[in-house]
């Protein structure tokens, strides 16, 4: 008997940086939102999990890192923003995302 693999549209599939492989996830159909085009977009490593995961954004101004941002999000902002700043960025709760991208890979 063949286990049954539930495929996830949100990953991509694998890509590797800096020689490490690691799978790739679209960061609009992780929050419900239509695909990045094909062949569009920028890959964002996420670490602090087991192992490194990439999302796909559709563009990508800046990366920072925020102290103490005591800024709420709107609910529809989505499940995995924080924080929105008074220059219109979210601030993504990565430890969230990895644990989803953790749990969807466990199912």
């Amino acid at each position: 008997m063949h286990a049954h693999t539930q495929i996830q549209p949100e990953l991509l599939g694998l890509i590797a940086i800096d020689g490490r492989v690691m799978r790739l996830f679209d960061v609009d159909r992780l929050c419900g939102r239509n695909a990045v085009p094909a062949g569009g977009g920028f890959a964002v490593v996420l670490r602090g999990g087991e192992r490194p995961e990439a999302l796909r954004l559709r563009t990508v101004d800046t990366v920072t890192e925020l102290e103490n941002a005591r800024l709420k999000a709107p609910p529809e902002a989505g499940p995995f923003v924080t924080a929105i700043t008074r220059g219109r960025v979210a601030v993504l709760d990565v430890p969230a995302i990895l644990e989803t991208l953790r749990s969807k890979k466990e199912e």
